[in-house]
């Protein structure tokens, strides 16, 4: 049987296909059957009309699980599920009535059932044919497990394809290729209404920048695959994305192709441009930025952290914010802190942290948390400015504001005695008003006025307000001390200005009054020199509950307030010579070496006459002498060698006699005018310095002559008399200017005059006055200079300058 099989198979040429393509059947149905058995592996089976199987070979088995006897005179249904019977049933029945197919035979797929009862996947192809007059039906059954399995695969693969969010895609490997292949990512992606759009397109048509095309092909070809390579990319609409490529260069029966995957990656890229810009704000921020953990560890601090707390990156990331701290802050300041950033709520307040140096800052700092996206903290972000000069300018504003309170509370209370100076008519009533209206004020507890005797050194109160007269002997004070121990009132008079001891209480110097401020309840005072062109009066002593009191602003307002006493005390006294007419007459005589005048007459046998005598702004007199006997240079040459004589200038010389210009600071002269009285002659000759001056009648004249020896031992008081003063007629009129100037001199000075040229500062120029004259600048100068000479010298004649 096996020969016959054989020789049965090898007549059909091995081919089971060509079995069924034979018609009609020209062998023995016995030795069919046996050649298939004998040299297939594929399954083969034969039913007859009723659905019989009349055959299996033993391959079924190998498919199915049944042996060939097991299914011989069984129904075809026994291999058919259960939901496919009816189906089978109708349409095979339907062939045998009709000859009419529901299906081709030639390659039919179902699910077979197997012996143990599962499906397996099979293919099987029908051919009719007929034996001994029976109809039969024989099929070709094969295993379609893998295949069905790989193209399950190949479903699931094309399906994850499909539905990937990346772009997957084939182009041909051509510059010009398009796309062969692409998913609905891609066509998404790119914007393209539909998939045969798209495979009408290549890559070259989304470059958003075309030279990127040749680069990337390049690439590849050099490379054969490119990793994660970023591109931008313009859609079909003309949108531009940013994508990231990842391809391979595949070759394939002889056809090149590039094989990719696109991922649309422009919210990625969008947010590494704001987290760039953000590192790049964080990074040039100028203030301090830190972040912790939420134990509080620092994790990364900004360069702007470093310059202002002084710590470097790596010195402080790992510590806490502990390290900045600078003491100032409790523990309750830092718990409320964290238990509210804990909480998920913001922070913010000042903190008075300290550098690496030491040197303690102030920020104005915002502490957030930063959560998940589960809302759960994970760090904290600090954000810390720098506010210690806004601070420090807000406590100088602050002082600034105290001290224009005070500003104005002082000068409020000055005005009153302002106004009280302008009608006081006396020394003595000026400082009586003056005590009452500074001890009056919201300033001030009490106040003294006292004298200052220069032979003395020494000043004693003469008027006081809201003091007891008692407590006057404690400050009674001696000024001629040295600087190391000299008092407030001492330097006040030396200085010829305001001293004051702002902090009685603390200030170590100030020791010595402490008991004195504790019994007086002030706790700050002042000493005001009461002064004229250099020349003290006496001392204020003022006294406040105030501590630091009499800063700068208040000692300079108190400065003014010694200077407008000073200036009307000595308005007074010059008042009071002037409208009497009966003047003491103070004579002097001195042959004191301390006198350079003296020395210079003596050494130089000349005569020396005062002619002239003015005060200066720089506590000095100028004086105008005549020398007679002497050159005026050896005279000038002789008394700059003196410290008390400033700029000696001859002023006119011929031969032996001249005048002499200098500034001189101490003199008997200087002296006598000190203590308020006129010097009418002052005559040095021979070693021998007379001086006389004027006082009004009731002025102290021990107290000027008393003075006057203190400063020049060697001097004598000669003689104190009553002198009537002579009654001057000034008679200037009109007539005698037109006699004294020309026209023109006349018409250039009344311009100079009404054009403001003698004013400070100038309302006209010399230059714009010669241009409005159309003369020359040293033609108006010229006509200005005689016209005023002129008159000064008509002055000088009638007496006014005696």
């Amino acid at each position: 049987m096996t020969n016959r099989s054989e020789n049965s198979f090898s007549k059909w040429g091995g081919d089971l296909e060509s079995v069924f393509t034979t018609s009609p059947l020209d062998v023995d149905a016995t030795e069919f059957c046996q050649a298939l058995v004998a040299n297939t592996s594929e399954g083969l089976l034969t039913v007859d009309e009723d659905s019989t199987i009349v055959f299996a070979n033993p391959a079924v088995e190998r498919i199915l699980g049944y042996q060939p006897n097991e299914l011989v005179g069984q129904p075809l249904l026994t291999l058919v599920p259960d939901r496919l019977d009816q189906q089978h049933t109708r349409a095979f029945q339907q062939y045998i009535e009709t000859g009419e197919r529901q299906m081709d035979w030639d390659d039919v797929d179902f699910p077979a059932r197997h012996k143990d009862g599962h499906e397996v996947p099979v293919s099987i192809r029908f051919r009719e044919h007929s034996h001994d007059g029976q109809r039969l039906f024989t099929g070709i059954l094969r295993d379609n497990t893998d295949r069905e399995k790989r193209r399950n695969e190949l479903e699931r693969y094309e399906d994850i394809i499909t539905h990937l969010p990346e772009g997957i895609y084939r182009t041909e490997a051509c510059s010009g290729g398009t796309f062969v292949e692409g998913n609905t990512a891609l066509r998404e992606m790119l914007d393209v209404t539909s998939m045969e759009a798209l495979l009408q397109q290549g890559p070259a048509d989304f470059y958003a920048d075309p030279d990127e095309r040749q680069i990337f092909q390049e690439r590849l070809r050099e490379d054969g695959v490119i990793s994660d390579e970023e591109l931008k990319v313009q859609t079909a609409t003309g949108e531009t994305i940013w994508t990231s490529i990842t391809a391979i260069r595949r070759e394939e029966q002889g056809e090149v192709y590039i094989d990719g995957v696109a991922e649309d990656i422009t919210e990625r890229k969008e947010r590494e441009e704001r987290l760039r810009a953000f590192r790049e704000a964080v990074e040039q921020a100028g203030h301090s930025i830190y972040m912790t953990d939420t134990d509080g560890t620092i994790e990364y601090v900004n360069p702007a952290f470093e310059d202002i707390t002084g710590y470097s990156e790596e010195e402080a990331c790992g510590e806490t914010p502990r390290l900045l701290s600078s003491g100032e802050h409790n523990d309750e300041f830092y718990a409320d802190l964290w238990e509210t950033i804990r909480s998920g709520e913001v922070w913010q307040g000042e903190v008075t942290n300290q550098r690496k140096t030491g040197e303690r800052y102030v920020v104005n700092q915002t502490i957030a948390p930063v959560t998940d996206d589960d809302g759960e903290i994970e760090r904290f972000v600090a954000v810390s400015a720098d506010i210690t000069d806004q601070k420090e300018r807000e406590r100088t504003l602050e002082r600034q504001r105290v001290a224009l309170e005070r500003v104005k509370q002082i000068t409020d209370s000055l005005r009153p005695l302002n106004r009280a100076l302008a009608q006081a008519p006396t020394r003595d009533e000026i400082e009586q008003v003056v005590c009452e209206q500074l001890a009056a004020s919201d300033a001030y507890l009490f106040a003294w006025y006292g004298d200052y005797i220069p032979e003395r050194e020494q000043v004693t109160p003469q008027e006081w307000a809201e003091i007891e007269d008692e407590c006057l002997d404690d400050f009674a004070v001696t000024t001629n001390e040295g600087d190391s121990v000299r008092g407030p009132v001492g330097r006040a008079v030396h200085s010829c200005d305001v001293q004051a001891a702002r902090n009685i209480l603390t200030d170590p110097l100030s020791e010595s009054l402490h008991k004195n401020a504790l019994d007086g309840g002030y706790q700050s005072s002042a000493a005001i020199p009461v002064a004229f062109d250099g020349t003290v009066y006496g001392v204020i002593g003022v006294y406040s509950d105030r501590p630091n009191a009499f800063d700068e602003y208040e000692q300079g307002l108190l400065r003014e307030l010694g200077e407008r006493i000073g200036h009307a005390i000595y308005a007074a006294e010059n008042e009071r010579l002037l409208h009497t007419d009966t003047v003491v007459e103070l004579e002097f005589k001195t042959s004191s070496a301390e006198s350079i005048f003296v020395r210079v007459s003596e050494e130089l046998d000349c005569r020396l006459e005062l002619k002239t005598i003015v005060p200066t702004s720089e506590n000095a007199y100028l004086c105008y002498t005549s020398v007679d006997g002497v050159s005026p240079e050896a005279v000038a040459t002789k008394l700059s060698s003196s410290p008390v004589v400033e700029n000696p200038r001859v002023v006119d010389a011929t031969g032996t006699s001249g005048t002499v210009e200098y500034k001189v600071s101490q003199s008997p002269v200087t002296t006598l005018l000190e203590y308020g009285a006129t010097v009418t002659s002052a005559i040095i000759e021979s070693g021998d310095e007379t001086v006389v001056g004027e006082i009004a009648p009731d002025a102290d004249s021990r107290k000027i002559i008393s003075g006057i020896q203190a400063a020049y031992p060697d001097t004598t008081f000669i003689a104190k008399r009553s002198v009537d003063r002579p009654v001057r007629s000034i008679n200037l009129t009109q007539d005698a200017l037109d006699e004294l100037l020309t026209d023109r001199q006349r018409e250039v000075l009344e311009l100079a005059y009404r054009a403001g040229f003698f004013e400070s500062p100038r309302c006209s120029t010399g230059d714009e006055l010669a241009d409005a004259l159309g003369i020359t600048s040293p033609t108006f100068y010229l006509h200005v200079r005689k016209a005023t000479r002129k008159v000064l010298e008509q002055i000088d004649e009638i007496g006014l300058f005696d």
